[in-house]
């Protein structure tokens, strides 16, 4: 992954990279617990379940301690197994991966400065802060650390390490003497930056680098489909105003043509609609015709956006031999079966990247990603003359506090243009009596 530029890499950001491609392998050959057989090794690694993760994690070739009772492991296979017996899993799949991700990281932590990882003590916890702070992490990345920990030591019938007064007095000192709460929002894609990334994906000259001659139409091909696929993608997340779980999920059914030009989309389950009463949205003619020309070269499955790629367009004809041209149709079906299934949610942020670079703007790219739409399309709506309420609704907020956010520059704009016009509007009333 990608170092951020303001962050500096933690002190065991090599144990951790390790220990990350260590449980890829596990997920990929799906190893079981020999403790149970119940959960597959990555999963209990990276969830964090003991005594699962206590039982396997040592095939990692990683040297994890663990200091649990008899009473706290037999809690933990109590839950782990009422679980599975239930499936249940208790949070988002987005929580259950980012809790993973800090677990990850305090697995590293702990491996690489011989740690016990559960029960976590306070001190242990304390350095891994101190080091994330120096590292340059912002307030929201250690209080979701903080978090995570707590909830997998609850699982675990664990006190947290961070319930003592001790713990709570440092947490204190350290949110007002080193931390703040300001966190950098995403750039945001206006509709006037919406036409000129749409414009660059269109009108730009295709290229196709480093392929062979023979597959360079097919090559052109793909990339003329990913660009069609890519301009209704902005098109639609900023009308809808789309997270990127909501785009990646949109589906052909779900979109309904209106007589008179545009569209509307009924939007299922989401982030704040969790009983899935649903929305009905309105999209643009415009965002209609980007959706009917990516339509046109699309796979016709049922999610709106996929994968794109060369191989379903090989064409074995002209093969050396039957082996080969039987080969190149293994590709083809493969790449048709991948084309089947939506986009990652991380390649949205991608594609907003890469019609940016097309279009040779000087942007931050590492502030762009799949929220600018939703930011852009806020600070829009308040330039309008909407209110944060209605920002709100529209966007699906759980509160205006996100509008208000996202358009913050906007609101003090105006706020203070209108009070130095009221007060240049009283001084000249005065000057006049």
């Amino acid at each position: 992954m990608a170092q951020r530029r303001d962050v500096a890499p933690l002190p065991f950001q090599a144990t951790r990279d390790q220990l990350a491609a260590q449980l890829r392998t596990a997920r990929r050959t799906d190893v079981q617990s020999a403790a149970t057989g119940l959960v597959p090794l990555a999963d209990a690694a990276s969830d964090g379940l003991a005594p699962i993760a206590a039982a396997i994690l040592g095939p990692l070739g990683a040297p994890f301690r663990f200091a649990l009772s008899e009473e706290q492991l037999a809690s933990a296979q109590d839950y782990v197994t009422q679980q599975q017996r239930h499936g249940t899993r208790g949070l988002a799949a987005s929580s259950c991966r980012t809790r993973a991700a800090d677990w990850l990281t305090w697995l590293a932590f702990c491996a690489h400065y011989d740690r016990v990882v559960l029960p976590a003590r306070f001190d242990d916890v304390r350095e891994l802060l101190d080091q994330l702070v120096a590292a340059g992490r912002k307030k929201a990345t250690l209080e979701h650390l903080l978090w995570s920990l707590a909830d997998i030591h609850r699982r675990h019938g664990c006190p947290g390490p961070m319930d003592s007064a001790i713990a709570r007095d440092y947490w204190r000192d350290l949110v007002r003497e080193q931390l703040d709460g300001e966190q950098r929002q995403a750039a945001p894609m206006t509709l006037d930056l919406l036409d000129q990334l749409v414009t660059a994906l269109l009108a730009h000259p295709l290229t196709v680098r480093r392929v062979a001659a023979g597959l360079r139409p097919v090559a052109e091909h793909a990339q003329r489909r990913r660009r069609a696929r890519d301009a209704a993608m902005l098109h639609v997340a900023y009308d809808l105003m789309m997270r990127s779980a909501e785009l990646v999920a949109m589906e052909w059914a779900r979109l309904m043509p209106l007589p008179h030009g545009g569209a509307t989309y009924r939007l299922g389950k989401t982030k704040t609609d969790q009983a899935g009463v649903g929305r009905t949205l309105y999209l643009r003619p415009a965002t209609l015709a980007a959706l009917d020309a990516w339509r046109t070269q699309s796979s016709q499955g049922e999610f709106v956006f996929h994968a794109i790629s060369d191989d379903v367009h090989l064409d074995p004809a002209g093969a050396p031999s039957e082996a080969v041209g039987a080969q190149w149709q293994t590709r083809r079906e493969r790449a048709r079966q991948r084309e089947q299934r939506p986009l990652g949610t991380r390649e949205v942020s991608a594609v907003f990247r890469r019609a940016v670079s097309l279009a040779g703007l000087d942007l931050d790219l590492h502030w762009l990603t799949g929220h600018s739409a939703r930011v852009g399309a806020a600070q829009d709506m308040v330039r309008a003359g909407s209110s944060t309420a209605q920002v709100q609704v529209a966007g699906r907020w759980a509160s205006e506090r996100m509008p208000i956010r996202y358009a913050e520059r906007v609101l003090a704009r105006d706020a203070g243009e209108d009070r130095f016009a009221k007060l240049a509007a009283m001084q000249r009333r005065r000057d006049r009596s």
